[in-house]
């Protein structure tokens, strides 16, 4: 039911027509009609995959791309969206004239350019035959003198001759180069082999003497039990005196393996007579010693007698 005092809204202009494409159909058709065969019409036109398709197939053969400029001049052809091409109303007849055109423009210089392929044909067929009729005529050639067929004769053999003669002085020479490059490169091939040799020798002993000073260095260096040894030994001597053998018994029972021990013991910089004058002067600190008894003690501390006979002497005994 209506209402009587509401009207209806007019219709707006243009409702209910198709709405015509943002792509011209003039560009459309020149792109079709120039570079038709690349796909360019079908980018323009936003159908990207047949454009591809179209591009590199040459537009079909050409065939795709007349069928197109066909389809663009009935405007039968539409975007992306399906929508009809803007212009075409406006430019159809200008369009289809230029079309035929150049439909007849190429239809008239096609017939002209077969027609005077035509017209050379014959001429370039008689061609041969003059070309034979004058060779046939400077062949015919009067009867020759003996003697001068017998000198050309004599001249054609000793050019033959002496062409022989070159030959085989220029095969010889070639042989003697062969030979000489031959025994060149056989020459150069053993001195290599022999500097390859040397070369090889020489990488292997610096290899060996560099294993070598490789284990001296670490052997100096040390293992770390016998860095610690070392430092333990050092520490002994910084506190009280001790002879080789006592410092390395001292060691040992820091438990210290007995290699470990003797390594760090000829390692620290000790005077074994400075260290055996100390151990006197330590005994005859606290007790009394005759000089006999005083060397037997220090022998007995691991020091030797004449490190002992030393070290009581600078005692004052």
């Amino acid at each position: 039911m209506s209402h009587p005092n509401l009207a209806p809204y007019p219709p707006s202009p243009g409702y209910g027509k198709i709405q015509p494409s943002s792509k011209s159909f003039l560009v459309t058709w020149l792109l079709s009609l120039l570079v038709g065969v690349f796909g360019v019409d079908r980018f323009y036109l936003g159908k990207i995959g047949t454009g591809v398709l179209k591009l590199i197939t040459f537009g079909g053969f050409g065939i795709w791309a007349l069928i197109d400029l066909i389809l663009v001049l009935a405007n039968k052809t539409r975007d992306k969206q399906g929508l009809p091409l803007e212009g075409y109303d406006k430019h159809k007849r200008m369009a289809l004239i230029v079309t035929a055109a150049l439909v007849l423009l190429s239809i008239i210089v096609n017939s002209a350019r077969a027609a005077s392929t035509s017209t050379s044909t014959p001429a370039a067929s008689s061609a041969p035959a003059a070309e034979t009729s004058a060779t046939a005529a400077a062949t015919a050639t009067p009867t020759r003198d003996p003697a001068a067929a017998a000198a050309e004769a004599s001249a054609s053999a000793k050019a033959e001759a002496d062409a022989s003669a070159k030959a085989k002085a220029d095969a010889d020479a070639k042989a003697k180069a062969d030979a000489e490059a031959a025994a060149k490169a056989k020459a150069d091939a053993d001195a290599k082999a022999k500097a390859d040799a040397e070369a090889a020798a020489k990488a292997k002993a610096d290899a060996a003497a560099k294993a070598a000073a490789d284990a001296a260095a670490a052997a100096a260096a040390g293992t770390l039990s016998q860095q610690n040894a070392l430092q333990k030994a050092e520490d002994y001597l910084g506190y009280t005196a001790f002879s080789r053998t006592g410092l390395i018994q001292q060691l040992e029972f820091e438990k210290y393996s007995a290699a470990d021990a003797t390594w760090a013991v000829d390692r620290v910089k000790a005077d074994w007579n400075k260290q055996a004058a100390l151990k006197a002067k330590d005994y005859l600190n606290f007790t009394s010693f005759s000089h006999a008894g005083l060397v037997d003690q220090l022998v007995f501390d691991g020091f030797t007698p004449a490190q002992a006979e030393y070290g009581t002497s600078q005692a004052g005994l």
